[in-house]
């Protein structure tokens, strides 16, 4: 799944409610960098689930 994907798929306030719940301050990085941060690590979640669904990555 790329950026894009996962951008079409969450509003903005889902993103700053998922920042919320991972614990990352709002006020520590500007929102490009958390945004950055945050798909790397939906991209992760997505690829370890594949794996280990036993997919392709």
């Amino acid at each position: 799944m790329g950026e894009g994907e996962v951008m079409t798929m969450m509003t903005n306030t889902q993103i700053w409610r998922l920042l919320r719940a991972l614990g990352r301050g709002r006020r520590r990085l500007g929102l490009e960098a958390q945004r950055r941060r945050l798909m790397k690590w939906i991209c992760a979640q997505e690829d370890r689930r594949r794996l280990d669904a036993g997919g392709q990555a």
